[in-house]
C-alpha cells in the first residue's frame, strides 16, 4: 500500500481527488522544535479525515529536549483518533552536534512522553546514515520507516534495514511522486504490508493490502 506525507509545502490540498486516485493514508506535519506549529495542518487533517483518508501527525525534530518537543507536539495535535495512524517522530538533524548518547537520549524522552499521554509509541522516520550516527543498541519506536530514494526516480528501489532494525514497516522511496490533488512533487511511501501496521489502534477488519 503507498501512503504520501505532506506540509504546509504542498500548498492547498484537494483531498478529495488524492483519495479518489488510490491513496488511503496520509502523515501531515504537525510541529517542528519546541514552539513550530505548520499552518496547514488542522486543515489538512480535517479535509484528509472528511475524504475518508486515514492520518497521522509527525513531528520534525530540532533535537533540543526530548520531553519539551513532545508536549509541544502533543499540545499541536490534540490527542490520537480511533482511526489515525501511528504519531511519528522525524529525526533526521542534530543542530547542536549532539553525542551519540545525547540523540539516543532526546528520541526515547520524546517516545515515552507521547506514550504516557497517548497510549500509542511513535513510529520512527529517519535516514540510514543518521540512524548510524546514532548507534542505537537496540530499536527505538513502534516501527522504523526509513527514507532511502536509491535514483529517486518515482520507483521504488530495494532498501535494506539498517541496524539494529531486522525490518522496516515503511518505505519512503521517493520525493518526486506525482498525486493528482496536489501540485508539484510529492513523498511517496510504501507499507509493504498494508494499512494495519500504520494504525494507532489496529482492527481486525482492515485489509492487510489494498
Amino acid at each position: 500500500m503507498n501512503f504520501i506525507d505532506v506540509s504546509a509545502y504542498q500548498g492547498k490540498i484537494d483531498w478529495k481527488r488524492v483519495a479518489q486516485n488510490g491513496i488511503k493514508a496520509a502523515y501531515i506535519k504537525a510541529s517542528e522544535g519546541l514552539d513550530w506549529n505548520d499552518p496547514k495542518f488542522q486543515e489538512n487533517r480535517k479535509a484528509a479525515n472528511a475524504a475518508g483518508i486515514h492520518i497521522g501527525a509527525y513531528h520534525f525534530a530540532s533535537v533540543y529536549d526530548g520531553v519539551l518537543e513532545a508536549k509541544h507536539f502533543l499540545k499541536t495535535i490534540g490527542g490520537v483518533g480511533p482511526k489515525d495512524l501511528k504519531p511519528v517522530l522525524d529525526f533526521e538533524i542534530n543542530p547542536k552536534k549532539l553525542s551519540a548518547d545525547q540523540l539516543r537520549l532526546f528520541a526515547l524522552k520524546f517516545n515515552e512522553t507521547v506514550h504516557n499521554r497517548t497510549g500509542v509509541w511513535p513510529m520512527f522516520y529517519s535516514y540510514g546514515s543518521f540512524i548510524q550516527d546514532c548507534s542505537f543498541p537496540k530499536p527505538v519506536g513502534n516501527g522504523l520507516w526509513i527514507a532511502a530514494y536509491g535514483r529517486n526516480d518515482g520507483q521504488e528501489h530495494p532498501v535494506f534495514a539498517p541496524k539494529p532494525w531486522k525490518k522496516y514497516v515503511a518505505h519512503q522511496f521517493t520525493s518526486t511522486g506525482k498525486i493528482p490533488g496536489i501540485a508539484g512533487n510529492i513523498d511517496v511511501s510504501i507499507s509493504p504490508n498494508g494499512l494495519r501496521p500504520l494504525l494507532a489502534h489496529p482492527v481486525k477488519n482492515v485489509y492487510s493490502r489494498f
